[in-house]
């Protein structure tokens, strides 16, 4: 019998490739993720910071222009923490995104690999069940000729 060979295995090939690109392109976006998720910590030190120095500049009672300063700077350092905060909710939702993709990608991927070991197994069983009748024919040919020269041999 032929060996096995799946018929759709370009296209599990593809899936697999799929798959590893859908991971990486996961991996880069939790990266990216996680590189947002820095900035907002170090936007929110910054922005409890600021705040700390404006209530030291309160509480000596510098001039007002020196509050008024210290108080816009508090306010573009919560901005600045505020879309932090934004671009982390944006990475996660990219993160969700590519983790739906890759699940997806995984599941079709999977079908096929199931797919080609079913028929696979068999290719195998139909091999092992031609196997076994030519062992059988062979082996009732033996007997068949044994049991002949059994005969010819009580002839003589």
């Amino acid at each position: 019998m032929p060996r096995f060979q799946f018929r759709l295995q370009k296209i599990l090939n593809l899936r697999e490739s799929l798959e590893e690109q859908a991971e990486l392109r996961l991996a880069a976006a939790q990266r990216a993720k996680a590189v947002e998720a820095q900035k907002l910590e170090a936007a929110r030190a910054e922005a409890q910071s600021a705040e700390a120095e404006r209530r030291r500049t309160v509480s000596h009672q510098f001039n007002a222009g020196e509050a008024l300063v210290h108080q816009r700077y508090g306010e573009r350092k919560n901005i600045a923490a505020a879309e932090a905060a934004q671009s982390v909710a944006n990475s996660e939702r990219i993160v969700r995104e590519k983790r739906g993709q890759l699940i997806e990608i995984s599941r079709q991927r999977q079908i096929l690999s199931t797919l080609r070991e079913k028929h696979q197994k068999e290719h195998s069983a139909e091999s092992m069940r031609i196997e076994q009748k030519q062992m059988d024919d062979d082996a009732a040919r033996r007997s068949a000729a044994s049991a002949n020269k059994n005969i010819d041999a009580g002839r003589n």
